[in-house]
């Protein structure tokens, strides 16, 4: 586990690098046409966008959102911290946004918006589009930097290395790494890292490219739970 602690830590302090290229398809997309092209079924979902922006077009963003969203407030010595949620409930999509406007100008001030839900399907898909596209027009730019993961549900033990290798085969993956961890005496984690030219976002870690991360977790009671993402932003697979 230290060894993962000490991966994520750098997925966190080195910057993301945007390859020059044409749009390409969304991550997200990607993975679930993937998912169920292996017949398993998606548990839940989560997309981030983040990007530093401005504090007066941060407060502007603030001060026009607040009519239509739920709007909460916390402050301590460094910062303060907004988040938003629209008052439009959807049962099977939902957005979050969270501004921090650090009290040190020397501190960028910071916009991210969180889309995520709980199954999928093709009415799902469109709902999320609709929002993915919204969302990126009216509050971020191409420099944004983007995150996707979403999380299977099965109950039989998957075939981690027959996986993998799908995953290398459909993605054409690249500087491909693995580990295994033993979590307890009752479940194993097989991680895989790896880097695709199919998506426009990376991470150096090692003068290696890498903007691809599976983690199988297989328990004694023959089960197993997949996750598939962009390198981790905040949640250890």
């Amino acid at each position: 586990m230290k060894k993962i602690g000490f991966i994520l830590m750098l997925f966190l302090i080195i910057p993301i690098a945007a390859i020059a290229k044409d749009e390409d398809a969304n991550e997200l997309e990607a993975m679930a046409a993937f998912v169920a092209d292996n017949d398993l079924t998606i548990e839940s979902w989560e997309v981030t966008i983040k990007e530093k922006v401005k504090q007066d077009q941060l407060q502007d963003i603030i001060e026009n959102m607040k009519d239509s969203h739920l709007v909460s407030t916390t402050e301590d010595e460094n910062a303060i911290k907004y988040k938003l949620r629209s008052t439009h409930k959807n049962a099977d999509v939902s957005v979050i946004y969270s501004a921090v406007i650090p009290k040190d100008p020397k501190f960028e001030t910071e916009l991210t918006a969180v889309i995520k839900g709980d199954n999928w399907s093709e009415s799902i898909l469109d709902i999320y589009q609709e929002k993915f596209n919204f969302i990126m027009k009216q509050y971020f730019t191409d420099s944004s930097k983007r995150f996707a993961c979403l999380t299977t549900e099965n109950n039989a033990i998957i075939n981690s290395d027959h996986f993998f290798n799908e995953t290398i085969d459909k993605f054409n993956l690249k500087f491909v790494s693995t580990q295994t961890d033993k979590i307890n005496k009752d479940t194993n984690k097989k991680i895989l890292y790896g880097y695709t030219p199919l998506w426009n976002q990376k991470l150096t870690i090692m003068d290696k490219p890498v903007n691809i991360q599976i983690a199988i977790k297989s328990t004694e009671k023959r089960n197993s739970k997949i996750t598939l993402g962009t390198p981790i932003l905040i949640n250890e697979y």
